[in-house]
């Protein structure tokens, strides 16, 4: 079954030994500390991307650094539940 690729660029995931049909996620958390416009325009036509966010305190940043990245990079966003 599919599963979802936390901070992949943190993790140091191999995505050659990942199936087509994982998802990777685009984390605000972690995107702007990594190369990501090296990184994802070469996975995009692979992949299917979740957005997330680790904003577990209020003055944290909410997802709108994952949405600028894939809006940049002409990704959209999967959601898994509506």
């Amino acid at each position: 079954k599919p599963v979802i690729i936390a901070h992949p660029m943190v993790l140091g995931t191999d995505f050659n030994k990942l199936p087509d049909e994982c998802f990777i996620e685009i984390n605000n958390r972690y995107i702007w500390k990594n190369d990501w416009q090296t990184v994802f325009p070469k996975l995009k036509n692979r992949f299917r991307f979740v957005l997330g966010s680790d904003a577990h305190k209020p003055s944290w940043l909410n997802q709108q650094i994952a949405r600028y990245v894939a809006r940049e990079l002409e990704i959209e966003e999967t959601l898994l539940f509506e």
